[in-house]
């Protein structure tokens, strides 16, 4: 889908759709970086984002850092070693599609498109995946902690690829994009 990505305001869709699944699971993208003991970005990446949105990528306020006011998807019916099952599957997913960012940058490059928000995760993804692939190896998780992460992950990757196609159809089609998932 990103390989189709050749024009600005498809890559204006792309930040939207990334946008909008990052304020989703801010919140426990910041507890799962308490969990995986790397410092919290969901307010740095959010702003990112917004850079993305301005034609001179302005980053004057990138350094201001707070943490969002958005729900926790993850709070409402499950037990706290659930919950950091939890915070461990959308991490999961998150810290690792950060490893394609110099891959995305790549690909936009020719097209004369570039990205803070890709900037931001390439800058700190090894250091934070080493963190997170530690972490992961070490966790002792029961049955039902297994399901819990497994589910959070898949939630967080399915809303991840449907919000990013709804943002770019109709100029790209997302036909053959696996979701969403199903447990």
């Amino acid at each position: 889908m990103l390989a189709s990505v050749k024009q600005e305001d498809q890559w204006l869709n792309v930040v939207g759709g990334l946008a909008s699944t990052l304020h989703t699971h801010a919140v426990a993208l910041d507890q799962s970086s308490e969990h995986f003991g790397v410092p919290a970005r969901s307010a740095l990446l959010l702003q990112c984002l917004e850079a993305d949105f301005h034609p001179a990528h302005q980053t004057e306020n990138l350094g201001e850092r707070t943490t969002p006011t958005i729900p926790n998807t993850w709070a409402s019916d499950v037990t706290e070693d659930q919950s950091v099952a939890a915070a461990y599957g959308v991490g999961y997913v998150f810290e690792g599609s950060a490893l394609g960012a110099s891959a995305v940058l790549e690909h936009l490059a020719p097209h004369g498109l570039t990205s803070r928000y890709f900037d931001c995760l390439r800058e700190s993804a090894p250091r934070r995946w080493s963190a997170v692939a530690a972490r992961l190896a070490a966790a002792e998780f029961d049955e039902t902690q297994t399901a819990v992460a497994a589910s959070a992950a898949k939630t967080v990757f399915s809303d991840l690829l449907a919000n990013v196609c709804e943002s770019v159809k109709p100029t790209i089609e997302c036909e053959g994009a696996p979701m969403p998932i199903q447990s």
